[in-house]
């Protein structure tokens, strides 16, 4: 009976490696799997559950024991903590290798794991025995290159959210010392490699894509600064519209793919950047930030258009090539009238005019998600129309109003929204059922 749950066990694997190498659909791997009796699906759950598992107790192993060599760090002689330090983390690992030898994919990966933790943990210790603090971002940034092997060789996609994170707090450590993090494209790179070797994950695609876009603005402000080091200008907010279009271009491309892959990182691509357009929106639907934008002139406007309008312009191609351009068209349409607008008006009391159309235009979005979930049947769509209505209604009120029986009045308003849009998608649900 044992025997006959290993080979089960060795099926459901060997058929998630044919799925990752593009050997076979998932599809296929399912009707494999259940002509075995095995519910692929099933299998893969129990074993990214198991895997996550391993991996967090490895990651609070290794927070453990960062936490008591660091309360005894005093006490330990210089040459028992360089030896400790090094010998412990080759240790983990040879482990490490050793389980990935013997096939033991999620063992090795929570493994590497930990020992790229105790990898950082001695770079900062060693640096501390010997006083090596002279450019405190060198030591991020070679932790991350030191765990990018593992993260690449093994194609986890656990070991390169990890390499990503840590190169993005580099970036970060860097322009905070006034240095331009120049070899970030590396990493970026290795993310890339990782994705196309693997299955569906979406968090470290939609990590790779936010990290690429802020390393382009870094280097525009690098770029716009004289090549000296990075500074923020006003001039990132109209780069930042042409990019935003880029991308959504580019997820209305991807969900127009024929592999079922691509098509959920497309979803997720364009789901989250309507999302981050909204929370832009909703705090642009206050004054200060118009404020800010119309006093502060933009610097650069003769090289913003052109790095408005060639990501701008590959968005929309993007969008006509998958059939969905009309939508995106329009929304490029309304936000470089907005740009020229901003840049060409001459009373900094126009503001207001600026809040007044945002609101509207949150308003405005937010029905046309909400019609646009019960059209399709789609919960994404419907519940964040719904959310975006309130939110600019309750904004509006703390804004405007502010006191307690307008306050009870409008959460009375919002709750029955709240429960006629619930009692509105189950009876779309029920209809869409029969």
């Amino acid at each position: 009976m044992r025997l006959i749950r290993l080979l089960k066990k060795d099926l459901a694997r060997e058929m998630a490696t044919w799925v990752s190498r593009d050997f076979i659909s998932v599809a296929q791997a399912r009707a494999i799997s259940a002509s075995y009796g095995v519910d692929y699906d099933d299998a893969q759950t129990r074993s990214g559950a198991y895997t996550v598992l391993l991996t967090l107790g490895y990651l609070f192993l290794g927070v453990a024991v960062i936490i008591l060599v660091g309360h005894n760090w005093e006490d330990i002689p210089r040459a028992a903590r360089m030896g400790g330090l090094v010998g412990v983390t080759a240790l983990v690992h040879v482990l490490g290798l050793r389980q990935y030898l013997r096939d033991n994919v999620g063992h090795a990966i929570a493994l590497f794991l930990l020992g790229n933790i105790l990898y950082g943990a001695s770079i900062a210790l060693i640096a501390q025995i010997y006083h090596l603090g002279e450019h405190m971002p060198d030591g991020v940034f070679w932790w991350a290159v030191g765990t990018m092997p593992f993260a690449v060789l093994l194609r986890s996609h656990v070991l390169m959210l990890f390499t990503l994170v840590l190169a993005f707090i580099w970036l970060c450590v860097e322009l905070q010392a006034q240095f331009y993090p120049a070899a970030f494209p590396v990493f970026v790179a290795a993310a890339v490699y990782v994705l196309a070797e693997q299955r569906t994950k979406t968090t470290l695609f939609l990590l790779t894509v936010l990290t690429t876009v802020v390393w382009v603005e870094v280097s525009l402000g690098t770029w716009w600064h004289s090549n000296r080091w990075p500074r923020v200008y006003v001039d990132h907010v109209y780069v930042t519209v042409g990019l935003a279009v880029l991308v959504f271009g580019f997820g209305q491309f991807l969900s127009a793919r024929n592999d079922e892959r691509w098509r959920a990182y497309g979803a997720a691509l364009r789901f989250w950047t309507i999302r981050l357009a909204l929370v832009v929106m909703l705090l642009m639907s206050f004054e200060d930030p118009w404020r800010a934008l119309i006093s502060e002139r933009v610097r650069y406007l003769d090289s913003d258009w052109p790095l408005v309008a060639i990501p701008m312009a590959a968005g929309l191609t993007l969008a006509w090539f998958a059939k969905r351009g009309v939508g995106t068209t329009l929304t490029a349409i309304v936000l470089v009238s907005l740009m020229f607008a901003v840049t060409n008006t001459s009373d900094r009391s126009d503001y207001l005019v600026f809040q007044i159309v945002t609101n509207v235009a949150l308003v405005a979005v937010g029905v046309a998600l909400t019609w646009r979930g019960m059209d399709r049947g789609d919960g994404h769509y419907f519940f964040v129309g719904i959310a975006t209505v309130l939110l600019t209604g309750f904004l509006r009120y703390v804004d405007l109003i502010g006191d307690y029986i307008g306050g009870s009045v409008l959460f009375i308003v919002m709750a029955l929204v709240l429960l006629g849009a619930a009692r509105l998608w189950k009876h779309l649900k029920q209809e869409k059922a029969a």
